[in-house]
């Protein structure tokens, strides 16, 4: 049986929060261009990503391994660490005092326009930006701590990001997690 507790997304979002490092969302479905048009204005160099995804995108017109970045399967990561840094990353997470030693950057996620108009706009978002949306989504739709969510957007989108990882993070909202929206069968 298949369980997960939470997306693969939000571990990663939160590790490189508490790493100082900005993370910026990738919209795959922009095509080969647009997707080398963000990795140059942004910056990036490498890229995090489930190496289930990464198989389901190798398709025709879309050549990932010829983006100018290193991979970094999140499956293959997990495999790599010894028991020793496992056993240190768990007694640091277990024992951690405060957070006020992390150098948290002042932007939470950059995420980008979908490039209707021309070619896609990075759009940095504060932690400020997020938690106003996701307490006015709280306020306007009256939700309390005891609604469940389905969460199945890409977190590259920015009601993606607000709704499966935020909302349930911040708030406590209780999400079931479903990792393609156009499985209406499944979800």
């Amino acid at each position: 049986r298949n369980t997960v507790s939470f997306p693969a997304a939000l571990g990663v979002w939160l590790a490189a929060m508490l790493a100082g490092k900005e993370t910026v969302f990738l919209n795959w479905t922009v095509g080969e261009a647009n997707l080398r048009h963000c990795l140059r204005i942004s910056g990036v160099k490498h890229i995090l990503s489930s190496g289930l995804l990464l198989d389901r995108l190798d398709r025709p017109g879309l050549h990932l391994s010829a983006l100018p970045v290193e991979w970094v399967r999140l499956e293959e990561l997990g495999a790599s660490l010894g028991l020793f840094e496992k056993l240190r990353g768990a007694r640091k997470a277990r024992f951690i005092r405060s957070f006020r030693k992390c150098e948290v950057a002042e932007t939470a996620a950059i995420l980008f326009t979908s490039g209707s108009e021309s070619v896609p706009k990075g759009v940095p978002l504060s932690h400020l930006n997020l938690l106003t949306n996701a307490s006015d989504a709280i306020r306007v739709l009256g939700l309390t701590p005891d609604e469940k969510i389905v969460a199945m957007l890409p977190p590259f989108h920015s009601f993606g990001l607000i709704a499966d990882l935020v909302l349930p993070l911040a708030f406590g909202l209780k999400a079931a997690f479903h990792p393609n929206p156009t499985e209406s069968a499944k979800v």
